[in-house]
């Protein structure tokens, strides 16, 4: 009788439960964001299969399909200029198209028709949709931009300035009347809170976040165990370039009328 050997299959199966428990919180939370749109011609309306669509300056691209609809998956947030290219067609510019975690951004594009060795591409800057079609729900995104604008340095006191938080003489944070310990914090997808207590007592300065998305009353099943609020957090990814920031705090008041 012939024994069959069990040690391969042990090995794929500890793989597979490492694999698994490394990526269990990412599934919590949104953390990239979707784009997704049709090409079509300015002149006939019909779809255009095969143009190539790249955000400028990331790994990340497509192509339109046989419709002309196209989709890029988990972008991480923020603001991209998009290119949309191909043969016999003028290329065409988006600025400033801004990706939400755990949202669908929609971008239309229209290319005409043109002669090969026409070379200028028209530069559109993209307009912030007035509704989110998406949203179940209330949600307040701010980004890289809008917080390291604001004067302060915890993402809580952020918190405190949007509608429907207070903040008790403790300096816990409270939405709509409920607890704290109701109020769930998501950081990169995974759940983060005082396994004691509940709540989050932790610190991560605005300058190292990406984007913060404050969602309120209803929730999708993705941010399970939340009751009065999620608070998810997606911070800033390394690059090319080098950065930084210099603040001084004081007390003292200068000579300045002002």
């Amino acid at each position: 009788m012939k024994r069959i050997k069990y040690t391969s299959y042990k090995r794929y199966f500890v793989h597979l439960v490492g694999w698994s428990v490394l990526t269990a919180g990412y599934v919590l939370a949104g953390v990239g964001g979707k784009l997704a749109g049709r090409v079509t011609d300015a002149r006939t309306g019909k779809a255009l299969p095969g143009v190539n669509v790249l955000l400028v300056g990331t790994p990340f691209g497509t192509a339109t399909d046989e419709n002309g609809e196209y989709y890029i998956l988990n972008i991480p947030p923020g603001h991209y200029t998009v290119k949309f290219l191909m043969i016999g067609y003028q290329a065409v510019i988006q600025q400033g198209v801004k990706i939400t975690s755990a949202f669908t951004t929609r971008l239309d594009v229209k290319l005409t028709p043109t002669v090969l060795k026409a070379k200028k591409a028209v530069v559109v800057t993209a307009q912030r949709p007035l509704i989110q079609r998406d949203a179940t729900s209330k949600v307040v995104v701010m980004d890289a931009q809008e917080l390291t604008s604001m004067p302060v340095v915890n993402f809580k006191d952020v918190l405190a300035t949007q509608a429907g938080f207070t903040v008790d003489a403790s300096g816990g944070l409270h939405v709509r009347g409920g607890r704290t310990k109701e109020l769930r914090y998501f950081i990169d997808g995974i759940p983060v809170e005082n396994p004691i207590e509940g709540d989050y007592t932790g610190i991560i300065d605005q300058n190292a976040i990406q984007e913060l998305s404050v969602i309120s009353g209803t929730f999708n099943a993705e941010y399970g165990q939340a009751m009065s609020g999620v608070v998810n957090i997606i911070t800033k990814e390394g690059g090319s370039h080098f950065s930084g920031k210099l603040e001084y705090l004081t007390d003292q008041l200068n000579d300045s009328p002002y």
